[in-house]
């Protein structure tokens, strides 16, 4: 009889330790494809930039902090999409980084292979997006956040 509660009680531990593995491993990848999904916005953005014979801009956590935010609150409704609120994700910039002038470019898509690539595209033939990818910007962060129904939501603040 121990010998079977013994058992019972190892499966359980092995149970409990598999289903933290689990919930572990998706939240972490979560969190990898959106920065992977920034990641290769900022250096779609870069790309474009040195195309133009611009500098490349750098890359800030405290900016993408702020636009993570955004981007999550998009995502989940609780704002409209758009830029309502970019003065204070600027001030809470400012708090940290001396802010001449910012910009903010904000998409969603859904159903592409490549959704980074797709905002990007998306911002180039925006003519007012395009002059934030283009301006005279050296600080650049990007927030990823995905709704539940899978549209991709990106918000990007360049800070000169």
């Amino acid at each position: 009889m121990e010998l079977k509660e013994k058992a019972k009680r190892s499966l359980c531990v092995f149970l409990i330790a598999c289903c933290i593995l689990v919930i572990s491993c998706g939240n972490g990848s979560v969190e990898s494809e959106y920065a992977d999904i920034e990641n290769r916005v900022f250096e779609l953005v870069n790309e474009h930039r040195t195309s133009e014979g611009l500098a490349t801009l750098g890359w800030s956590e405290l900016i993408a902090e702020q636009c993570r935010i955004h981007s999550e609150d998009m995502a989940e409704g609780t704002v409209d999409f758009g830029h309502d609120g970019f003065n204070d994700r600027v001030e809470n910039i400012r708090q940290e980084i001396d802010v001449v002038r910012a910009g903010e470019n904000v998409a969603y898509n859904m159903g592409y292979i490549d959704p980074a690539q797709q905002a990007v595209d998306a911002w180039l033939l925006s003519s007012g997006h395009r002059q934030n990818i283009e301006g005279d910007y050296v600080l650049t962060g990007v927030g990823v956040a995905k709704s539940e129904g899978d549209a991709y939501y990106f918000t990007q603040i360049f800070i000169q």
